[in-house]
């Protein structure tokens, strides 16, 4: 054993030499603390045999130990390995962790290096480029030669990403060694720097020529679009039929012509303005691809003003008629729009589209009178049309716009009936809700009180108050799935913006409730149990108190031999010890729901009768221990008297042999009669003795309790 000590003593003298504190964040280089970290392994190496030596000595005590010395033994061993092999793993771990920051730290300036290198060479390339525009072909030539640069560029990213990645990892590492990397920090910046700045310059020039590109290639679009309205302007005049019965249309065409040409007139002298503001103010000259286009619109424009002159003499006939045709037309074509509009509307209430229905009703008086001054008119244009086609097509406008126009009524008709209907469900909707919101109010004036429960009926009746409760749960379900039937009616006709609200209202009061009073339900359910078991382990405890007192006072007991009443009433005693847990246990176990927010209780007698029947359950104790030490003492005098019946035998024996000597003839003497009285006398004493230890032991063994 101190042999085992002093080995201990040796091994925890190791571990607290080999621990790691924060003196190894002092030492500055990474270097250094792997040369301090390698020591500390090299002496736990160098130190392993105190280890070795103290497992044999605490396995040779553990064998030989009695159960308190081989736990303490064993656990101070396991302890002492566990920080041994602690020690070691965490030592290792921090020295290939230093080890790979080293390597890594050797690796990111070999990337720096390279990296400096190639952004200085993109650096000076960059800075022999200029952004004077001579000509597409030659900016396009540009924009490639800086795409080129980029994409050495974006190659030089990817190093300087992997550089950033090295560094982030490294200085993130070093910091948490609590090692000044400043030096990498400021090379890092620094090429970081250029980096951003190269990245920037071509970027931006790169960003500048597609720029340029786009303005020069816009003004050449903007040139070829405007040349191809001109032509267009000069076909259109062209097409035009001066004598054409619809006069209108020809007037608006001429107008539209005339508008374009000056429109495109007005285009190029402003397309001529911005090439000069944009180009001239720079580089004192346009360039030569803008140049030539705006000469080209310029012969262009020179050609359509005599075309435009031949095509304005021949207008000035026949409006009136056709203009009535076509307002009337328009007027009723709008009627039917909006009235569609507002039938297949779904995004207003029953009684807002109620409103517009009655509101178009009241209009067909109005329509219908507008519709037959469209006939009148459409046969008046009929009989004057020279052109099949175009009788033809008023005949057809005006069979359509009759057609629409019933449809429409016939439509509005039964979309108002429909609505009627609709209001009697969003009736039933906001019946049903209201019945949700009640049910929730009086439900949640329940969840809210704290119950106060003084007994078991009450809390039985809180039972089944909160057992209706859940109940009532399946009408509100009935009631949501009515809601959602009739909401599921009213979206299929217009908006139910507001009764989703209300749904989803509803729905929540029901989940909500629906959480807290199954918790509820559940919890006042578990109370009710735990107080009934509580009642009946009470009534159980003072039913074996009771039985165990008549079994410590009966005949049946006490004509048993006094070692197994002894044992019987140990296992009494141990049985009382049980049925004080099992009383302390029920008791706490429904205390804990009197101390939860939902229930508390004014009632003292809960709690006293659990500690009643305890005190009962001590005094049964008390006596039954009792008892044992009356059995234990009887016990002891019962073997003291055998003890000394023993001795009396033997002095028995000898006074017989005695007498046996006495009454021999060869021993016979003047004063042996004498001698053979006394022996006689002696005997008959020591069995008087016998026979009074005899009644003794059978009185300790009826009565079962020592003498005074």
């Amino acid at each position: 054993v101190k042999s085992y000590k002093k080995h201990l003593s040796a091994v925890k003298n190791v571990l607290v030499k080999s621990k790691l504190d924060d003196t190894i964040l002092t030492i500055p280089t990474l270097s250094s603390r792997i040369d301090h970290i390698n020591i500390l392994l090299n002496m736990l190496q160098v130190q392993q045999n105190e280890l070795d030596t103290l497992n044999e000595l605490s396995q040779k005590i553990v064998e030989r130990a009695d159960q308190y010395n081989r736990e303490r033994v064993q656990n101070e061993n396991t302890d002492a390995n566990r920080q041994w092999s602690g020690n070691s793993q965490l030592l290792e771990n921090l020295r290939e962790n230093l080890v790979q920051l080293q390597q890594q730290w050797e690796q990111l300036e070999s990337v720096l290096q390279e990296l400096e290198v190639k952004s200085n060479l993109l650096l000076e390339k960059d800075r022999g480029l200029d952004l004077v525009v001579h000509s597409r072909d030659q900016t396009e030539a540009k924009k490639h030669i800086v795409e080129n640069l980029l994409e050495d560029k974006s190659a030089l990213g990817q190093l300087n990403a992997k550089a950033n990645a090295l560094a982030k990892t490294l200085i993130k590492a070093l910091r948490e060694q609590k090692l000044l990397p400043q030096s990498l920090e400021e090379k890092l910046t620094h090429l970081n720097d250029i980096d951003t700045r190269l990245s920037d310059n071509l970027a931006k020039k790169e960003r500048q020529l597609r720029e340029i590109l786009g303005e020069v290639q816009q003004f050449l679009d903007q040139i070829g679009e405007l040349a191809q309205r001109i032509e267009s302007v000069r076909k259109q005049v062209t097409q035009i039929n001066p004598f054409d019965e619809r006069l209108y249309q020809t007037e608006r065409a001429l107008g539209a012509a005339k508008e374009a040409a000056e429109n495109c007139s007005i285009a190029r002298e402003d397309l001529r303005r911005r090439v000069n503001e944009k180009y001239l103010p720079l580089q004192k000259f346009v360039p030569t691809d803008l140049k030539d286009g705006l000469e080209l619109l310029d012969r262009l424009l020179g050609g359509i003003q005599s075309t435009m002159e031949d095509y304005q003499g021949a207008y000035k006939k026949a409006k009136t008629i056709r203009t009535d045709y076509f307002t009337v037309y328009d007027r009723i074509k709008t009627w039917i729009e909006n009235a569609e509009l507002t039938v297949s509307n779904h995004s207003i209430d029953p009684s807002e589209l109620k409103s517009k229905l009655v509101l178009l009703v009241n209009e067909f008086g109005d329509i219908r009178l507008a519709h037959e001054q469209l006939l009148l008119n459409g046969n008046e244009i009929m009989r004057h049309c020279k052109e099949n086609s175009d009788r033809t097509a008023t005949k057809a406008n005006m069979d359509q716009i009759t057609h629409e126009l019933e449809k429409t009524i016939a439509l509005i008709e039964q979309k108002n009936h429909t609505v009627d209907q609709i209001l009697g469900n969003w009736a039933n909707f906001m019946r049903l809700y209201q019945s949700v919101v009640d049910w929730s109010i009086k439900i949640r004036a329940l969840l809210e009180r704290k119950l106060q429960l003084n007994t078991l009926h009450e809390a039985q009746l809180a039972c089944q108050n909160y057992t209706s409760a859940v109940s009532s749960l399946a009408n509100v379900s009935q009631n949501l799935s009515e809601m959602n039937h009739e909401f599921d009616q009213i979206n299929e006709v217009c908006s139910t913006a507001y009764l989703k609200g209300k749904l989803h209202e509803a729905e929540t009061l029901k989940i909500d409730i629906e959480t807290v009073l199954f918790e509820r339900n559940l919890f006042l359910h578990e109370t009710t149990e735990e107080w009934q078991q509580y009642e009946r382990k009470i009534e159980g405890v003072k039913d074996w108190i009771k039985q165990s007192y008549q079994a410590l006072q009966s005949s049946e007991l006490k004509s048993k031999p006094l070692r197994d009443q002894l044992r019987i009433l140990e296992q009494m005693l141990a049985d009382i010890s049980a049925q004080k847990i099992k009383v302390n246990m029920s008791l706490e176990k429904l205390q804990v729901h009197f101390h939860s927010d939902i229930i508390y209780t004014d009632n003292p007698n809960i709690v006293q009768s659990g500690r009643a029947i305890v005190a009962d359950l001590d005094k049964l104790n008390q006596d039954v221990f009792q008892t044992t030490q009356n059995l234990d003492q009887a016990l002891a005098q019962i073997e003291g008297c055998q003890v000394e019946m023993q001795s009396i035998r033997q002095r028995i024996v000898h006074e017989e042999q005695q007498l046996r000597n006495i009454l021999s003839p060869l021993h016979q003497t003047g004063e042996s009669e004498k001698h053979e009285q006394e022996c006689r006398e002696r005997i008959r004493g020591l069995q008087s003795q016998m026979n009074q230890l005899n009644d003794k032991i059978k009185l300790l063994l009826r009565r079962g309790a020592p003498d005074p």
